[in-house]
């Protein structure tokens, strides 16, 4: 024994350093584990995401072409998220509004300089497409204000005397939002009836609002007037977790997408899932409820000749929206809370056989192969 313990305060270093070696792998170790069992748990994040404090109906961080509902069309820049009106900036926002009418020519939208350039000294083609170019305008019709009468604005139309562009609050004299109270400025663009003759648009309305604040988007887009298309409406729902008939989630995504028009129906079992109350705030969700937000029970769902019933011949949850991909949304996220701690959510109790959703035939519930879209102004 004695000679133990002179070997080891002889060689106290090295075994000092295994020791904390052994420690440190095992800590590793237990990390890695932690880390790899916690991941597949953690299906949603729990931050919020920032908001961004100037926003429009139709504008975005992101340019999109977007189909005018009518010939007349508002366009807002607010100083709140549209996510959370109630929170509006504290502060001022200065910004400027630029409108530009664009051309189609083949198949790229662009201004009527680039026009110019692409067609190449071809003056014949050129005054040919500006002569078509009549009857769009643009102007302002109320300014700081989210309610009230909205008084008629001055239109201006694009013409080559102000080479296709109107801009508002140029940098001497800004547009401002004030801040610490919800704010809006809106603004109308027009474009002629004969645009609905049509389906493939020629001209483009391209507004841009550009804040002075630079932790501001600038947000745009392209605004066209165009004949409403027949489209096939096809919506489909879907949990976003891989694997639910065998792994059991803390949580779930249900992601619904599609295209086309129409309304439809949301089912869940309330045994077993519970949908968070932020989908049902339509202000906050953005969502479009037919009637009442407020889910109804039914007895039972038929979708694709497989019945659906609620859990012991409970009631089953109904919930229908108003689905509209052109001119709304093609993709709606619901989050759902587990009910029940007794039973995994796996196997004969997946957790997709107690959400659904079902597209309505026009005129009544079930399912519909075609959708007319119709047109209305978010």
């Amino acid at each position: 024994m004695k000679d133990a313990l002179k070997n080891l305060k002889k060689h106290w270093i090295t075994v000092w350093l295994i020791v904390v070696a052994v420690i440190l792998a095992g800590t590793f170790i237990s990390r890695a584990v932690y880390t790899e069992v916690s991941s597949v748990k953690r299906v949603v994040t729990t931050k919020s995401s920032p908001k961004v404090l100037f926003s429009s109906n139709c504008l975005y961080a992101e340019c999109y072409e977007r189909r005018m509902p009518s010939k007349e069309y508002s366009i807002s820049i607010n100083n709140f998220d549209m996510n959370s009106p109630e929170v509006p900036n504290p502060d001022e926002i200065k910004y400027t509004l630029t409108a530009q009418l664009k051309v189609k020519y083949n198949n790229q939208i662009m201004t009527f300089s680039e026009l110019a350039a692409e067609l190449d000294g071809d003056t014949e083609t050129y005054n040919a497409i500006v002569a078509r170019a009549v009857g769009y305008k643009i102007g302002k019709t109320q300014e700081n204000s989210v309610s009230g009468n909205i008084e008629e604005p001055v239109m201006t139309e694009f013409s080559a005397a102000n080479d296709f562009q109107v801009v508002f609050g140029a940098p001497s004299s800004y547009e401002t939002l004030p801040g610490g109270s919800r704010s809006t400025d809106r603004f109308k663009a027009e474009v002629p009836s004969r645009d609905f003759e049509k389906t493939d648009p020629e001209f483009y309305i391209y507004v841009k609002a550009d804040p002075d604040d630079t932790n501001l988007p600038d947000i745009d887009a392209l605004l066209y007037g165009a004949k409403n298309e027949v489209i096939t409406a096809a919506w489909s729902g879907q949990l976003a977790e891989s694997n639910t008939d065998s792994d059991d989630y803390d949580f779930y995504n249900y992601i619904i997408s599609g295209s086309g028009s129409g309304k439809l129906d949301i089912i869940w079992d309330p045994e077993w899932f519970e949908i968070d109350d932020f989908f049902f705030n339509s202000s906050l969700s953005g969502v479009v409820f037919d009637g009442s937000s407020t889910p109804s029970e039914i007895d039972s769902v038929t979708i694709d000749g497989v019945t659906y019933t609620g859990t012991n011949s409970n009631k089953l949850k109904k919930v229908t929206i108003v689905v509209d991909s052109q001119n709304s949304k093609s993709r709606y996220e619901i989050q759902l809370y587990k009910k029940r701690s007794d039973t995994p959510y796996i196997g004969d109790h997946d957790a997709a056989n107690y959400i659904h959703c079902k597209l309505q035939e026009s005129g009544g519930s079930g399912e519909t192969t075609e959708a007319t879209e119709e047109s209305n102004e978010p």
